[in-house]
């Protein structure tokens, strides 16, 4: 064996290797980064194409990508904020044209769908979208440090984002109790 077969052949063991622990991080990860995109608001069909298209980018930069969940969590969120704005223009155009029926809300889908993880997901889904973010990430495990690395903020930004965002909740769910 010459020394370039061996540096092939260490090339497509490292590749192997690669390819291994990103699946491993994809079993693993796949179903969790859609549960953080669905506490974020992302209505489930959504949330599974912005989750495969988030992995799919971790893949093809694994060899760059330092913190593949905080990564592929960044990418889905850019991708559901990108979803958001095109979803109210499309809206607005809808809405311009009053005769055109609008979409079906989150609400209802979580009446059809129902169930205490879908109601939480649609209080969630009504916080201000930096709230939302940081709280998504929270519930997914998440530190304080790593949510203020991922959204580029400071720590002491996070943690008030999340002391507003349970002040929120806890009235929300009041107001549920009373209604």
């Amino acid at each position: 064996m010459t020394s370039n077969d061996a540096q092939a052949a260490d090339a497509i063991s490292v590749e192997r290797g690669d390819r291994r622990d990103f699946l491993a991080f994809y079993e693993e990860d796949f179903s969790r980064l859609i549960r953080f995109l669905l506490s974020l608001g992302a209505p489930w069909q959504l949330a599974e194409d912005l989750a495969q298209d988030a992995m799919t980018q971790a893949w093809r930069l694994w060899d760059e990508v330092e913190s593949p969940r905080a990564y592929v969590r960044t990418v889905s969120m850019r991708g559901f904020h990108k979803a958001l704005d095109q979803a109210r223009r499309e809206r607005a155009v809808l809405e311009a044209q009053p005769d055109w029926p609008l979409p079906s809300s989150m609400a209802e889908a979580a009446e059809d769908a129902a169930g205490p993880r879908l109601m939480a997901l649609e209080v969630l889904g009504k916080l201000p979208w930096r709230t939302r973010q940081v709280m998504a990430l929270s519930l997914d495990d998440f530190s304080t440090v790593q949510i203020a690395e991922i959204l580029e903020v400071e720590e002491s930004t996070v943690r008030s984002f999340l002391r507003k965002a349970r002040i929120l909740l806890r009235r929300r769910q009041a107001q549920a109790m009373d209604g």
